[in-house]
């Protein structure tokens, strides 16, 4: 899956990679892969990366960039495109069955976050599923990127309040273990494709990479809610 991932990025660029082969959103998109919604809005959609790979009938894509829409539409002709904010989403209450927010809500100002997790909880069905995942502000590869002080006010215990009164949360921290082990993992990534889906072995380094452990200082998190 990694290898047809970054086959993509090459379509609309390499210098948006995400830059790392144990990025949560690769695990994101192992869910995705088994996840038979009918609809699906990804908020802050980008080139619409992760959408592409989702088992849906209807794609929705939400983003404020024309230009990352742009290349959404080359790589995703089939998804609907839509340009606005998440502040103030163009789609009717309790829609839609998967709503995605992939490195989005982190971003968000401090002051109008709880806004956009209103409209995340009011276009989601009555059996909607959330799916957002955040770098974890602990890592010194996030903390070398950070520009915007805002981002240094998130905490995920602020999701875990709001959205657990009225859905079941899970939240795991996504790696990574000891170089030594890490090292390993990256060997693996370098057998061909092929072998790689016969015996899913993706699938066994995403989820010995969920540590419940590290939700505080690994690479990233994943929270997933479920409503009750």
């Amino acid at each position: 899956m990694y290898q047809k991932i970054y086959q993509l990025w090459g379509k609309i660029g390499k210098d948006r990679f995400w830059g790392d082969l144990f990025d949560v959103r690769f695990y994101l998109i192992y869910l995705l892969k088994n996840n038979e919604k009918n609809n699906i809005i990804d908020l802050g959609c980008g080139p619409g990366i992760i959408s592409h790979f989702a088992n849906s009938p209807l794609k929705i894509g939400i983003d404020f960039s024309f230009e990352a829409l742009q290349k959404a539409k080359n790589l995703n002709p089939e998804m609907e495109l839509i340009q606005a904010s998440m502040f103030d989403l163009p789609i009717k209450e309790n829609t839609i069955k998967t709503v995605l927010s992939a490195h989005v809500i982190q971003a968000t100002p401090k002051d109008q976050r709880k806004k956009a997790c209103n409209e995340i909880k009011r276009i989601s069905s009555k059996e909607g599923e959330i799916y957002m995942t955040w770098a974890n502000l602990s890592s010194k590869q996030y903390k070398e990127k950070v520009q915007n002080i805002e981002l240094v006010d998130f905490d995920y215990n602020e999701l875990n309040e709001f959205f657990s009164k009225e859905y079941n949360v899970s939240i795991k921290g996504y790696g990574p273990y000891s170089k030594k082990v890490m090292y390993i993992f990256k060997i693996i990534y370098k057998i061909p494709e092929s072998i790689v889906e016969i015996f899913k072995i993706e699938e066994w380094i995403q989820r010995k990479l969920l540590i419940d452990k590290k939700i505080k200082n690994g690479k990233g998190c994943i929270m997933i809610c479920k409503k009750r």
